[in-house]
């Protein structure tokens, strides 16, 4: 599939005066592209939404085992944004015997939870989460070393999913 330049335009926004200030009049055929297709420029157009415009497409896995894609709970078509809302963050990142997990949530009054999945896209652990900016420590002890799969939730709101790394 070859793609020319001219045939696709996006704009960034329709103020001269700031970028920022509002969406394109574009953000649909870029939604339906990201949404309609599977190839390069699908994956183009949901890294600019993810980027520039707060969406939350999501990379599904691909299991040896199972025909086809499987998906982790959360993923598939984007959400929007919320304004208040703050990417989840893990620190170490690769981690030994436990993770400090960071987030904001976006409804201060609410409780959320945070969801471990490993490779396979099993839930490894569940973390209840009080409401508001918090920190949340997940101790590792016993989980195989790889990589974690970590998505915030609290209602209809999902984080981007973060990738947390265990070694020895």
């Amino acid at each position: 599939m070859q793609m020319n330049s001219q045939n696709i335009e996006i704009k960034v926004a329709d103020n001269p005066t700031d970028p920022h200030s509002s969406r394109p009049k574009s953000l649909p055929a870029l939604q339906s592209i990201a949404d309609a297709s599977e190839g390069k420029a699908a994956a183009f157009a949901r890294g600019l939404l993810n980027t520039f415009y707060g969406y939350d497409y999501r990379i599904v896995p691909q299991s040896p085992n199972v025909q086809g894609l499987y998906t982790l709970p959360g993923s598939g078509p984007a959400t929007q944004p919320k304004e208040r809302a703050q990417p989840l963050s893990a620190l170490p990142n690769p981690a030994r015997a436990q993770v400090a997990f960071r987030y904001q949530l976006p409804d201060p009054q609410q409780p959320a939870q945070l969801l471990i999945y490993d490779m396979q896209g099993k839930l490894t652990a569940t973390l209840n989460c009080g409401p508001g900016t918090r920190q949340q420590v997940w101790q590792t002890a016993g989980q195989q070393r790889g990589l974690y799969y970590c998505i915030l939730q609290q209602g209809a709101y999902r984080s981007p999913v973060l990738k947390v790394l265990l070694i020895d």
